[in-house]
């Protein structure tokens, strides 16, 4: 199942802050868990909604499932201000 973190109580405009039993975050855009009792737990209290997934976090959830660091997949992405500074 597809879901993503509810709102704050306090601030309705930013998502809670969820983690998995495995105690990594869950992301701000959403991500496909089991449908185990911890889930339907977060589901009934209201920590996390039922979501549809959009583009950008499947493509999160692809490299997540790689085992890549987010951010190192960012940074592949990013053009070398590096290699760019270096042949100014």
């Amino acid at each position: 199942m597809f879901v993503k973190p509810g709102p704050r109580q306090d601030d309705r405009d930013r998502p809670l802050v969820v983690r998995a039993p495995n105690g990594r975050l869950l992301s701000p855009l959403g991500q496909d868990v089991p449908e185990t009792q911890f889930w339907i737990r977060r589901l009934r209290d209201k920590d996390v909604i039922p979501a549809e997934p959009t583009p950008a976090a499947q493509a999160v959830q692809e490299v997540a499932a790689g085992g890549e660091d987010v951010r190192d997949a960012a940074t592949e992405m990013a053009p070398n201000r590096d290699k760019a500074e270096a042949t100014s």
